[in-house]
């Protein structure tokens, strides 16, 4: 066990002479590193006196500095049996028995050496270690804290409890406790990472970064370190560095996959596509066991070949024979009425019960499920719960939050709160539970909104969508789940409150005629980037507004004026905007817009229909697969049609056409907000109709043996 602190003592006993001579000598080789001098001497020692307590104690400890611990454990319990009451061996019984992976057993010899003496910081802090080693957080964070109480001075103990902490999603605690170490340590960079790392997790990321490299100027090859460095950079939109700061990490050591996942998240976010799958790529390969990165590389493909339904189904069905398979043998037979027509347990799992993308279109459904005939049970995997997490549990019968419970121990208790059907909110996007899905703890599980693709498991039963995202006879081979096809839309959105109301177009008040976009930049293929410059050629004085989180970062708007001039365009023509904390100032961004330009092959959901519900048309390309087509499912339930384009050249003439088109934009500013509420795109209640019906006619197909 890493941070074991081995007890030596040594007692003066009466006897012959020369015994206690050659034990004090043999306990002074000890302590130089002289070890095998000192065994020689134990043993003259146990050759005389064969039940001598400290040479046997001793012995013991010389036998587990040099690896033969099972050897260690005899001898040590050998002195207990001739000394039991000495604490200091049970503690250092404890430490071996924790070394061979048997944490049980050295917790037992902790307690009893506690028992013996209650106030042994020691003591207090092995059994911290142990509890730790078998998950017993609140046992172990306790013996810490008795530990620190009487040893205020030991940093190890108050670095462990951070350690602890981080695992008990305590964060601000977690920080509490490794400044604490650090200030008795400061010299400690396993502290100042942890701290970093605490306060990184709990959303203070800028102060994060001082402790991060704090810990890389005390021990400048911190491989962990600089990769939370770089994780925390990405959170602050800072792609650049980095990008640079995990090529550091990489050059350290070039074999750990987490480094490469990384950089890969960070060359994507800023739309470097191509190089950022390639070295996702590498991570999987480095570690093909961890199913996070392997999740990653299946969601990077949305980006890259969503016009290509069977690239992105080949990568998830990878990632199910990998990781889901092996958990399918143990589903057991479900234990759920096979009532037709009774009331049903419907789960949701997501950590997106929060102020996020996914929750604008769950407001309206939990908003209006039909609580009479269906419960609603929410799994929630939120950190950091917020104003839309508290009025999404408002709306749930039941709530249970989850993010300190493992997957399995999740699906056990998924099937034990008997679920009919088990709906998975994530798909393959950050901190998703398919492991539970994996493990099918409900008799009908469905995927639904977060991710615009297939899972690839054999588990996932069904996916909701509708017609247009996914038209009848062309996605179908592109799902490992059948398609339920909602019969209007699959989206029912709702803005959020404090929206400003609807501005005047710029063009209407003599401003150049604007396009946009405020789409994630990783969307932002270098065919779409071909086609935006293309328009602003052909609608001369035109400007485009580009909004997101990566174009925070200067230099990825550097890059991104270049980007644009080797297409020909005036750098002076764009805009470029970075992420704002106050939503309103977002919205009010769309006052600045005619036009918004839709991303392709991966379309916009949240931000298509932002820019609509602020007066502003979008354009969007349609594919053939439903990541593709998204925009064209949002553009049709709102009747615009004519907005929605089928090959490049026919994006580029609707979008000048439109610019062309003074009263067309005039009454679409005007109209937009209403004609939406008016739609199916915000029909809660009907949408809620519509889901709870596909819901009870899979349930009457599994209830009828189907």
């Amino acid at each position: 066990m890493g941070g074991v602190r081995v007890h030596n003592t040594l007692q003066t006993y009466n006897g012959r002479m020369s015994i206690e001579q050659v034990l004090g000598q043999a306990y002074q080789l000890h302590q130089a590193g002289r070890l095998a001098e000192a065994e020689g001497l134990y043993r003259q020692v146990l050759a005389q006196q064969p039940q001598h307590p400290e040479a046997l104690h001793l012995l013991g400890l010389v036998a587990h500095k040099t690896g033969r611990s099972e050897l260690a454990a005899d001898l040590i319990r050998r002195s207990i049996s001739s000394k039991p009451q000495i604490a200091e061996f049970h503690v250092n019984l404890g430490v071996v028995l924790a070394s061979q992976g048997r944490h049980d057993q050295a917790i037992a010899a902790f307690r009893q050496a506690l028992a013996l003496k209650p106030d042994s910081a020691e003591a207090h802090y092995n059994l911290g270690l142990a509890l730790g080693e078998v998950q017993r957080w609140e046992e172990s964070l306790a013996a810490f804290g008795r530990a620190v109480a009487g040893k205020p001075g030991l940093a190890e103990a108050h670095h462990r409890m951070g350690r602890i902490l981080l695992r008990m999603d305590r964060y601000e605690e977690a920080a509490a406790a490794f400044r604490l170490a650090l200030a008795l340590k400061p010299d400690d960079a396993n502290s100042a990472n942890g701290l970093g790392l605490a306060l990184s997790t709990a959303k203070h990321s800028e102060e994060a970064v001082g402790f991060f490299r704090q810990a890389i100027a005390i021990d400048a090859d911190f491989f962990a370190a600089y990769n939370n460095l770089g994780n925390t950079l990405n959170l602050l939109n800072r792609h650049e560095e980095a990008i640079e700061v995990f090529q550091r990490a990489m050059a350290i050591n070039p074999k750990v996959a987490a480094a490469h996942n990384g950089l890969a998240q960070a060359l994507m976010n800023i739309g470097r596509l191509d190089e950022g799958l390639e070295t996702l790529r590498r991570a999987v390969d480095l570690d093909p066991g961890d199913s996070e990165i392997r999740g990653n590389m299946v969601y990077g493909m949305q980006y890259l070949h969503g016009s290509d339904g069977a690239v992105a189904l080949a990568e998830a069905r990878g990632w199910d024979s990998r990781h889901a398979e092996p958990l399918r043998k143990a589903i057991a037979p479900y234990g759920n009425s096979r009532d037709p027509e009774r009331r049903l347990r419907i789960g949701y799992v997501s950590a997106d019960f929060r102020e996020h993308s996914v929750s604008r279109f769950l407001e309206s459904l939990f908003q209006n499920h039909d609580h009479g005939n269906f419960e609603i049970v929410c799994y929630s995997d939120v950190r950091n719960a917020d104003s839309t997490t508290a009025l999404l549990r408002d709306c749930a019968d039941q709530w249970h939050e989850i993010a300190s419970v493992r997957d399995e121990s999740l699906a056990e208790m998924i099937r034990g709160h008997g679920i009919d059907i088990l709906v998975d909110l994530m798909g393959f996007t950050a901190r998703n539970r398919l492991l539970v899905f994996a493990r099918k703890p409900a008799p009908i599980q469905i995927t639904y909104l977060g991710y615009p693709g297939t899972t690839g498991l054999a588990t996932m039963d069904y996916r909701l969508t509708d017609e247009v995202a996914d038209p009848p006879g062309t996605t179908e081979d592109f799902y490992t789940e059948k398609l339920l096809r909602l019969p209007r839309t699959n989206w029912c959105y709702a803005p959020p409150a404090g929206v400003p109301e609807v501005a005047p177009p710029p063009f209407a008040q003599g401003q150049p005629f604007c396009f946009a976009s405020f789409n994630k930049f990783t969307k932002a293929t270098a065919k779409t980037l071909d086609l935006w410059a293309e328009i602003l050629k052909v609608v001369s004085g035109s400007r485009l507004l580009l909004k997101d989180r990566a174009l925070s970062d200067r230099l990825t708007r550097q890059r991104t004026r270049q980007e644009f001039e080797r297409r020909g365009i005036d750098p002076e023509r764009l805009e470029l905007a970075g992420f704002e904390e106050d939503l309103a100032a977002h919205f009010r961004r769309y006052a600045q817009v005619d036009v918004a330009l839709d991303t392709f092959p991966y379309n916009g959901t949240t931000t298509t229909c932002e820019a609509l519900w602020m007066g502003v048309p979008v354009v969007t390309l349609a594919g053939v697969t439903h990541v593709a087509r998204v925009g064209a499912s949002l553009l049709t339930s709102v009747g615009l049609g004519e907005l929605i384009a089928h090959r490049a050249e026919e994006y580029i003439s609707i979008a000048a056409s439109l610019a062309g088109n003074e009263s067309r934009l005039r009454e679409l500013r005007g109209t937009l907000r209403q004609r939406m509420g008016r739609s199916p795109l915000m029909d809660g209640p009907g949408f809620a109709r519509d889901v709870e019906a596909a819901y009870r006619e899979v349930w009457r197909r599994w209830c009828a043996g189907a």
